[in-house]
């Protein structure tokens, strides 16, 4: 606690340089700088945290799109070893849960 009340007092010392902060303490960096903000102030660095959020949303939905073609392309390849082994279309089908028609195509 005494260490977040030094960062806290002596908040001007961080400022561009917050890498000497222990990373637990940053909230508390980041909520003693807000309050130091007047409105208008508050309202461009709300504008900009909004930002932040929406452009950290889509960076989410963009990985998470990646890691599903990822599982998709590997569930493929799968099917492709397994017919090769010989095993049935059907067995294929449940096991990787891709569709009969789809696994028929890479025959």
């Amino acid at each position: 606690m005494t260490e977040c009340l030094q960062i806290v007092k002596n908040i001007s010392t961080f400022s561009g340089n917050e890498s000497v902060v222990p990373e637990r303490y940053k909230p508390v960096l980041e909520r003693a700088r807000l309050s130091a903000l007047d409105e208008s102030n508050t309202a461009q660095y709300i504008n900009s945290m909004l930002t932040r959020e929406d452009i950290q949303s889509y960076k989410n939905a963009a990985y998470e799109d990646g890691m599903e073609k990822g599982r998709e392309e590997e569930r493929i390849e799968i099917a492709k070893s397994m017919l090769m082994n010989g095993l049935s279309v059907d067995l294929i089908a449940k096991i990787t849960a891709l569709p009969v028609e789809q696994i028929k195509s890479l025959e």
